[in-house]
């Protein structure tokens, strides 16, 4: 490999426990022999094959790899017994499948690499080091991910990896990518857990800045802007034109409406309406958005009467559910309307109110 080469690594590993959980047991005529886990292994491959041919699509590779562990038995036991000891074995009706992946990937003419003594993760990151210190692009391909027309991945991106939930048990995760993103250097994006539906979505034409990470379960729509170093946790919604600012972290189960904007280094623990402005370390409600309001050209005479409204939400009497209630009654204006509808969504949740 040589400067500015694309080098693919695909955890085979990892792609045959996401072929195995997502389809049903499957036997070969002539024999019985379950074969399950190859059709979807082998289908999972093909389809991230035709993609990387896609020069529309972004990067296309020009060294192509699939990565598997040798066996369970790994230096990290000689030097901790109990390494992995909760994990339980392979399904039985997996077992006889691991050779034929393996088969089948010689058969699509890719390198199939496995080092007696590690893991394909140990080798995914030395090969990892020597692609940097070559300068090669790097990208490591994991899980169930299905990446939409046009959007680029940058080097050292990690996509589609299992998610970091101890309560994840080896169950079908899928992450979504939609169309048009960009995601720089170093981002993490998980799949889903199957106590949030199973799935990760990334909405179209979002920019995903060097180091930002996406986990589980969690919902963004389009026009989203995650700035370096931010993290969304898990089952988070992140509604459209979104901007959460570098080093920021949104809280698990958050939902930030559209078009707010979190500030950088600020922690947000509670939802966020629509076009709200957060910022201060523990996150607080601010204000509007209001430069974003006019990039997007909104009118004056909306401005205004999102001004009102967040001076009736700060000011006014009762609870902030009741007060988001009576604006709904007396508004005129359909991004005071989007407002209200957010807030009494789910009048259980907890929101940041104007401080």
């Amino acid at each position: 490999m040589k400067k500015d080469d694309h080098l693919f690594l695909v955890d085979g590993s990892a792609y045959i426990f996401r072929a195995f959980h997502a389809l049903p047991p499957l036997t070969r005529k002539s024999d019985g022999l379950p074969v399950g886990a190859v059709a979807g292994f082998c289908n999972m491959l093909w389809k991230l094959l035709q993609d990387a041919r896609d020069t529309d699509v972004g990067v296309t590779p020009t060294h192509f790899a699939v990565i598997f562990d040798y066996s369970s038995k790994t230096f990290r036991k000689d030097l901790y017994p109990e390494y992995k000891a909760n994990r339980s074995e392979p399904p039985e009706d997996l077992v006889p499948q691991f050779g034929l992946i393996r088969e089948a990937t010689r058969a699509f003419n890719l390198p199939c690499i496995e080092v007696e003594g590690y893991e394909a993760d140990d080798v995914l990151g030395t090969i990892a080091r020597f692609a940097d210190e070559a300068s090669v692009d790097l990208i490591i391909v994991t899980g169930d991910t299905e990446v939409g027309e046009g959007t680029v991945i940058f080097s050292f991106a990690v996509i589609g990896e299992i998610p970091q939930d101890l309560k994840f048990k080896g169950e079908s995760s899928r992450l979504e990518i939609g169309k048009r993103n960009r995601i720089r250097e170093h981002v993490t994006m998980n799949g889903g857990t199957e106590g949030g539906g199973g799935v990760t979505r990334i909405g179209d034409d979002g920019l995903f800045m060097a180091g930002c990470h996406i986990a589980h379960d969690a919902i963004l729509g389009d026009r989203v802007i995650v700035v370096n170093n931010a993290a969304v946790a898990g089952h988070c919604i992140i509604e459209d034109d979104v901007l959460i600012g570098g080093l920021a972290g949104i809280h698990q189960f958050v939902r930030i409406g559209r078009g707010a904007i979190i500030g950088a280094v600020t922690m947000v623990t509670n939802d966020v309406i629509p076009y709200g402005l957060v910022q201060a370390p523990r996150g607080v409600l601010d204000g509007l958005n209001l430069v974003g309001l006019k990039r997007r050209g909104v009118t004056r005479a909306d401005i205004t009467a999102l001004r009102a409204a967040f001076q009736m939400l700060a000011q006014g009497e009762g609870t902030f559910h009741d007060r988001a209630r009576r604006l709904g009654e007396e508004t005129g204006s359909d991004y005071v309307r989007e407002i209200v509808d957010f807030v009494l969504a789910d009048t259980g949740r907890h929101f940041l109110t104007p401080g």
